[in-house]
């Protein structure tokens, strides 16, 4: 009987793909913060998805198939807002270590849009979401795009409402096939058979910019002097880089056609930000990816070190 109730449940999540294809087609830009969802406010409690949307869990446990979840409860992360969809995953019968999310279908090709969403997890140590899409609500389908392992992310500080922390995914989806209208996540963690979960808030779809901003900027600072590097998601073969204090007062900008670029005259020990913009054409300028950073302590020597006296 438990078994029986379960597969109700994890059925009731999933919408028949052709009523969702006929009935659930969202127009762009799309936008779901999770708000609207019934939320429960436990990780490990059964709740529910957004209408036209579609979990799946492999394990034996209702409580973790993916699902909505509100408030400061244990594991439960979010962005903006109340809500927040949250993913458990373990090497084990009782859990599954892949938990999959689909989308309802989009009234265009896949491939004329950029994905963004962010993604906070328990632990930066386990697991991964993977974007894909698939054909069918059979997940042998699921064809990865591209995957972010949580050690990419800040993971949560406490519950509920974070600042500063998680991950901010911007994905163009140029190399999805254009028959491709389903988009799909999937959580993994199978190193283990302890669960550990990740959050997600802020899903959208919108059309692919002429001037995509730049991704993954790194930042190598020195005493003096720090150089910054990202990588050019568009075409563009120049770059606004702006540098501010704490106080955002700017201590050094310049467009350059150099990746990476190193610039100087800064304090010692000292916080600082780095914003780079793509420069496709004179009116067309790319959103900012912005980095903070702190430059090295002046090394000490021994012309600088106090005298050490031995009383004894």
């Amino acid at each position: 009987m438990k078994k029986r109730l379960l597969i109700a449940f994890a059925l009731a999540l999933m919408v028949p793909w052709a009523a969702r294809a006929q009935s659930c087609t969202q127009t762009i830009p799309f936008f779901e913060g999770f708000e609207t969802t019934a939320a429960v406010t436990g990780y490990s409690s059964a709740g529910s998805v957004p209408t036209c949307w579609n979990a799946y869990s492999p394990g034996t446990t209702a409580g973790y198939v993916p699902h909505v979840v509100s408030g400061t409860g244990n594991y439960v992360y979010r962005k903006t807002g109340e809500n927040s969809l949250v993913f458990s995953a373990a090497n084990s019968s009782t859990n599954g270590a892949r938990k999959y999310l689909v989308l309802p279908p989009m009234n265009v090709p896949l491939n004329q849009l950029q994905l963004s969403f962010w993604m906070c997890p328990e632990s930066v140590s386990y697991g991964s979401i993977t974007v894909g899409y698939m054909t069918s609500d059979d997940t042998s389908t699921f064809t990865v795009i591209s995957t972010y392992p949580c050690s990419m992310a800040i993971a949560h500080i406490g519950n509920g409402l974070q600042v500063n922390t998680g991950l901010d995914v911007e994905l163009v989806l140029s190399s999805v096939p254009a028959t491709a209208t389903r988009l799909a996540l999937r959580y993994e963690h199978s190193t283990s058979s302890t669960v550990w979960s990740c959050c997600i808030d802020d899903v959208a779809l919108d059309y692919i910019p002429t001037c995509p901003r730049v991704d993954s900027i790194a930042v190598e600072a020195e005493v003096n002097s720090a150089t910054v590097s990202w990588v050019e998601r568009g075409s563009a073969s120049s770059w606004e880089v702006v540098t501010k204090d704490t106080a955002g007062t700017t201590v050094d900008s310049v467009v350059t056609s150099s990746n990476p670029y190193t610039f100087s005259g800064l304090t010692p020990n000292t916080p600082y930000t780095v914003t780079v913009k793509a420069v496709c054409g004179a009116a067309d300028i790319s959103l900012p990816r912005s980095k903070a950073f702190r430059t090295q302590c002046v090394a000490l020597t021994a012309a600088v070190l106090p005298y050490i006296y031995d009383f004894e």
